[in-house]
């Protein structure tokens, strides 16, 4: 019986894990952005109340043998539209030294609500890959982007603002166009879309050099063993997700390709969810997680226990399931042991939280 959650997990994952997770990090960050003080508490237990409630209810109908439950996404979808419009009020009109950020924080809570309201409206969910990549490729990666680039200073790294800006510019046009695929199911759309997505993720590693990982020079030998470690997994961690990154849209492409030329290949598809959802997303978060949460709900910088061990084994994990699939599809070779890539992506992310919260100073 619980195998019948199965075709809810993506929903669990995007709109429960992801959703929350990233609402309880904009609501702690945002206003850190404007200097400002976070003064709607009620506002913030409601909506998260309501996602969690959403998520509830589309737990109890896939139980149940039912599709998504058009109320538990209703409810999900309110809760999204009073975080978004918090989340706008507080940040306002971009401004400041990195105001470059400002617009892809804000186009994430207009797309989030907009995602949701069109799969609502379609009533196709992830069977549509218009809106698999709306809801990937939308309100959590654009969000990230956005963090990445406000706190850039956290790498010994440089901020190229010429190509941050028209980075935005592809990756809007490609939500945009995502949007209108979704609700047209046209694949050609679905095609140029992920061509924008390529083009604009692109520009914004670049932009924020995000392959870039120093292991000497004066500013890294004046480091104290603290802020040293802190730097060399928050560094390795980041450049991971920027590769992760890289290949998800790239597998993106291709399997919009494959679907506009009649023949979609699964392992493509597959590829993409893992390569941006557990790769880049997953190692996004564990690369902030340790490092910027603890100063912000407390005075500590732990970093005595931090290991990249957790982040090797998720991504052993994400490899062997996307090279087993890729090579399944394209020699007609399957091992019966690619079933078990999910065990080290499993004990990676169990190993991360063990980790994190064993940290000391």
């Amino acid at each position: 019986p619980l195998l019948d959650i199965y075709p809810i997990h993506p929903d669990l994952m995007i709109n429960g894990f992801l959703l929350l997770f990233i609402m309880s990090v904009a609501f702690i960050l945002v206003p850190r952005f404007r200097n400002k003080r976070f003064e709607w508490v009620r506002e913030a237990y409601a909506s998260v109340s309501l996602i969690i409630l959403g998520n509830l209810v589309l737990v109890s109908w896939s139980l149940a043998g039912f599709p998504p439950s058009w109320y538990g996404l209703l409810l999900v979808l309110t809760g999204s539209l009073i975080f978004s419009q918090r989340v706008v009020r507080i940040l306002g009109w971009p401004s400041g030294v990195l105001a470059v950020a400002d617009p892809y924080i804000l186009l994430s809570v207009i797309i989030l609500p907009l995602t949701l309201a069109a799969r609502m409206i379609t009533e196709a969910g992830y069977s549509n890959p218009a809106y698999l990549h709306l809801a990937i490729l939308g309100f959590p990666t654009l969000m990230i982007f956005g963090v990445m680039t406000r706190t850039v200073h956290f790498r010994v790294a440089t901020l190229r603002k010429n190509l941050v800006k028209p980075a935005f510019i592809f990756t809007a046009s490609a939500a945009a166009l995502s949007l209108i695929a979704t609700l047209s199911w046209s694949s050609a759309l679905f095609t140029a879309s992920s061509t924008l997505y390529l083009v604009g993720g692109l520009l914004f590693i670049f932009g924020v050099d995000g392959f870039r990982v120093v292991r000497s020079g004066e500013q890294y030998s004046r480091m104290r063993e603290r802020d040293r470690v802190r730097y060399d997994y928050f560094s390795v961690c980041f450049a991971g997700a920027m590769t992760w990154l890289t290949a998800g849209l790239i597998l993106g492409l291709a399997y919009a390709s494959s679907l506009y030329m009649g023949e979609p290949v699964f392992s493509l598809r597959d590829g993409f969810i893992h390569a941006v959802a557990v790769g880049f997303i997953a190692t996004t978060i564990m690369a902030y997680g340790p490092i910027m949460l603890p100063p912000l709900l407390s005075s500590h910088t732990p970093y005595k226990g931090l290991t990249l061990t957790p982040v090797a084994l998720v991504w052993i994990g994400n490899i062997w399931r996307i090279a087993g699939f890729i090579l399944r599809d394209y020699s007609n070779v399957y091992l019966e042991i690619n079933g078990l890539s999910s065990i080290p992506i499993v004990a990676g992310l169990l190993y991360f939280l063990l980790m994190t919260h064993r940290l000391r100073d």
